[in-house]
């Protein structure tokens, strides 16, 4: 007896793998879903996605909890990706409620709450970024060593004459 539940255990984790390794498991586990993929998605791949979501949002709250009071710090997400985000999470909201409506799977229940969970932390990060004062979102990055010659002062290169007059 104890034989053969060896033997099932070891062909659930040989069958487990097998689909994480293959087209079937690998394509939607850990990642985020395609928005025509999503609606008819599995229930335990759409609550792993509701997990991946909850994980970025873990790291988005450390990036944000990192700069707060420092000075001159910016978080490394910025609005724009955050409204991305919960424009995807609006999106899966929506869809699966009308699954949800249609067919009454009650599996969806808990992650239609986990959807809306993470839509709610993702608002409250827009909120923290715009108390910094550097949060703004650049829509093209700033090159810090520019040659700005208005700027430059003659006086700033006097240290570079002396050099010049020696050779």
């Amino acid at each position: 007896m104890m034989r053969n539940q060896k033997f099932k255990f070891y062909y659930l984790v040989i069958m487990f793998l097998n689909v994480m390794t293959t087209g079937a498991g690998a394509a939607t586990m850990g990642e985020i879903l395609k928005d025509d993929i999503a609606p008819a998605a599995d229930a335990v791949v759409l609550m792993a996605e509701a997990n991946l979501f909850d994980t970025i949002g873990k790291g988005i709250a450390l990036s944000i909890a990192q700069c707060e009071g420092i000075d001159n710090c910016t978080p490394a997400v910025n609005r724009n990706e955050l409204e991305i985000i919960i424009s995807t999470l609006d999106t899966r909201i929506s869809s699966l409620s009308e699954r949800h409506e249609e067919t009454g799977e009650t599996e969806l229940e808990a992650i239609l709450i986990a959807y809306a969970n993470a839509r709610e932390s993702y608002a409250q990060y827009i909120d923290k970024l715009a108390t910094f004062s550097v949060a703004e979102d650049l829509t093209e990055p700033v090159d810090v060593f520019a040659d700005d010659e208005e700027s430059a002062s003659d006086e700033a290169f006097d240290v570079f004459r002396d050099l010049d007059d020696e050779l």
